[in-house]
């Protein structure tokens, strides 16, 4: 569902700004991608979630954007230190939100 609105959301715009001009290998690189990293990358994570729970299902995804990082700098791109401080704070965040006990609400029915 995400991945149908976001894009709808972005083919629209592109029809207005002109930003269809694109080879057709660029077009199959872009089908293809959607397709195997998203969609079956995708259903793979959701299949596997059946016998992991969702806390370790949380800090194992709170790893992409680590091996993201790390792709990137491999690559030849760098952060910088906003980049790097930033990235570290949404994993502190998501590492502080699953670790914290579940709160609990009393029934007073």
């Amino acid at each position: 569902m995400q991945l149908g609105v976001v894009a709808v959301g972005c083919l629209v715009p592109g029809f207005f700004l002109g930003g269809y001009d694109f080879t057709f290998q660029a077009w199959w690189a872009a089908a293809y991608t959607g397709v195997v990293a998203s969609a079956v990358a995708f259903g793979c994570m959701v299949w596997a979630q059946q016998w992991i729970g969702p806390s370790r299902t949380a800090l194992l995804l709170m790893l992409e954007p680590v091996f993201a990082g790390i792709a990137g700098a491999i690559a030849g791109e760098h952060l910088g230190v906003g980049g790097v401080v930033g990235a570290a704070l949404i994993l502190a965040g998501i590492l502080v939100a699953e670790l914290q006990r579940p709160v609990t609400i009393p029934d007073h029915a």
